[in-house]
């Protein structure tokens, strides 16, 4: 058709303020800017972007809506994500060696809210419904989930009484037994022992001529 033309699809539109969400104005009356609801948004230094695409992170569901997730950094650079859901379940996911699979650490209060930060090599984790704590903090350190309190023990030690294993006395050898000669000399004045090394003998009046050794008469 003569004298028609389309129009250019892509106008410039003119933003001299980039701002952030805004949810006491209702949103006819958001200025330039402002938002009342930044879902898809990431904001970066020096601009803002629409967010990108999700995708699916774990091969099956978890049971609860997540609440809390993390990705923590152990002192090796092996990173791991920390869930958190609304059913109380904290789980852990190996990034690098099964990534997709998420493993139970710990079932906390339930309906509760959680944030970590990293330091000294852990992940310090705090819980509560945003007003109040609901348990005690905690710290992982990739393996072990252990409480952060000044508090005792959580639970009482217990003692018992100690039995050792019984003692079986043998000689001469781990299977040897152990002999004992009485002897009753007819004459105390004219003895003949021989010792066990060998050697001399011992006569009357219990001199030795061995070298001056003693056996041992029982």
């Amino acid at each position: 058709m003569a004298g028609f033309s389309i129009p250019n699809p892509v106008v410039d539109v003119p933003l001299s303020l980039f701002s952030g969400t805004d949810s006491e104005l209702s949103p006819p009356d958001c200025p330039e800017g402002i938002s009342p609801d930044n879902q898809d948004v990431a904001f970066l230094p020096g601009s803002v972007q629409s967010r990108p695409a999700v995708r699916r992170m774990l091969t099956t569901a978890v049971p609860y809506t997540i609440v809390y997730t993390k990705t923590y950094l152990q002192p090796n650079g092996d990173p791991v994500t920390l869930f958190f859901d609304s059913g109380g379940f904290l789980w852990v996911e190996d990034v690098n060696n099964s990534p997709g699979v998420y493993t139970q650490v710990a079932s906390l209060s339930p309906d509760s809210f959680a944030q970590s930060v990293t330091a000294f090599g852990r992940e310090y984790i705090a819980f509560s419904d945003l007003i109040h704590g609901t348990g005690t903090p905690y710290q992982y350190d990739g393996t072990y989930l252990d409480r952060v309190s000044q508090d005792g023990p959580g639970a009482p030690p217990v003692v018992a009484d100690f039995l050792p294993v019984a003692a079986t006395l043998t000689g001469a050898g781990a299977s040897g037994a152990v002999n004992i000669v009485t002897i009753t000399p007819s004459d105390p004045e004219n003895v003949t022992v021989t010792p066990t090394g060998g050697g001399g003998q011992i006569g009357g009046g219990g001199r030795s001529n061995d070298g001056g050794r003693q056996p041992n008469l029982l």
